[in-house]
């Protein structure tokens, strides 16, 4: 069966979704189809999202002994933060575990999220004000019950709180430090991120965990809190309609797709999953109008084309593959792993040529002079005709 794609954020899944003001959220939310309640969900579960960035009362005091320490009283603001999270997060376990900011302090371990939810909390007890920016990087896939869960990457950015600017002069960018970890060159900064569609991400992240091990009672409460935070956002969106696809509930499922296409119509994610579900209705002309949707997309990140062309190769359909590279080789020239996805996929059609010049460039595109010595293995092995894709 094809894999159901759910959106993380760095757990080991989110296309970009740009910030919008409260009146055109509230705007939104009038829209978002009813949400109905199973009777196998069980009574109403209840969130406090502000629970998610308090600290204990000794982590506050341990951060502001470090943080008012007289001798660091001439370090900007943003900067002393910064330098205590480098120290703190020394031997950090970048695990995959969503944890809260307090957790995370606790166990000095957590995701991307997790590293972003302390920091937020930190900066809120020493009065600096934080930002968040999706980042287009390397997904990691990880699959279970049927569900793909692809993650994404979110980082942080501590403001100067000293800083003024200077009349007549235009700011493009506000001084800033950003927290990150493991940044990768091939990174490409992504969209600006709402602190609601950041806690978002929080219960959108538990619940594909829920998903994963078939709790859908969770699963479900957890979304529903995620939609009531973003309900623009259309990773949430498109983990509602699973979830009522796999309650049975496919009529539910198709209004949540149809209104992910009115107002977040430009997620790759989403719009695969949506075909799936036409398919598994035998609706295959209304299917194959939402892979052609897709072809059209203005999607700037060239990791969710690559991750479309890897699922077309997998279902044999090598020429919706090769659209798919194409896309992303048109916004990263750079990513060896696009011209090796394409020689794969050209090498099933038999255009034995083709690929053997895709993989010669992948071999000139990697970094690594261990990947560039396995590609050009493997472009013996094709030109050879002993070339088998499927061993990689």
């Amino acid at each position: 069966m094809k894999k159901l794609i759910v959106a993380v954020i760095c757990a080991a899944l989110l296309g970009g979704c740009a910030v919008r003001d409260a009146d055109s959220q509230n705007a939104l939310k009038n829209r978002v189809p009813e949400i109905v309640v199973p009777n196998q969900v069980g009574p109403l579960q209840q969130y406090d999202e502000q629970q998610l960035f308090q600290l204990t009362d000794t982590q506050i005091a341990e951060f502001r002994a470090w943080y008012d320490a007289p001798h660091r009283a001439d370090i900007e603001p943003h900067e002393r933060l910064y330098n205590y999270l480098e120290s703190y997060t020394y031997g950090f376990d970048y695990r995959g575990n969503t944890y809260t900011a307090s957790e995370a302090m606790t166990e000095k371990a957590g995701n991307c999220l997790s590293l972003a939810m302390m920091t937020t909390a930190l900066a809120r007890v020493a009065g600096i004000e934080t930002g968040f920016q999706m980042v287009n990087a390397t997904p990691v896939f990880k699959q279970k019950n049927n569900v793909l869960l692809l993650s994404y990457h979110v980082r942080t950015y501590l403001y100067d709180p000293n800083w003024q600017p200077k009349q007549g002069v235009l700011t493009l960018i506000r001084p800033r430090l950003v927290v990150d970890y493991f940044p990768n060159r091939y990174d490409v900064p992504g969209d600006a991120v709402s602190e609601a569609l950041f806690m978002s991400m929080y219960y959108r992240n538990l619940a594909a965990d829920a998903l994963l091990e078939n709790d859908t009672r969770n699963a479900f409460w957890l979304t529903r809190k995620a939609l009531e935070l973003a309900p623009e956002d259309a990773e949430n969106i498109n983990l509602m309609a699973i979830i009522y696809r796999r309650l049975a509930m496919p009529e539910l499922s198709e209004q949540y797709y149809q209104y992910g296409m009115a107002v977040a119509q430009n997620n790759t994610n989403m719009l695969s999953n949506y075909a799936i579900l036409l398919e598994s209705q035998n609706r295959t002309r209304d299917a194959e109008k939402i892979r052609q949707r897709l072809l059209d997309f203005p999607d700037n990140n060239p990791y969710a084309w690559i991750k479309l062309g890897h699922e077309a190769y997998q279902e044999e359909n090598h020429s919706r593959a090769i659209n798919y590279y194409k896309k992303a080789m048109a916004l990263a020239p750079y990513l060896d792993e696009i011209y090796f996805g394409l020689a794969k996929s050209l090498y099933r059609r038999g255009e034995y040529a083709k690929a053997a010049q895709a993989m010669r460039v992948a071999a000139e595109k990697s970094w690594e002079q261990s990947e560039r010595n396995l590609y050009y293995a493997k472009l013996s092995a094709l030109q050879a005709r002993r070339f088998d894709p499927e061993k990689e």
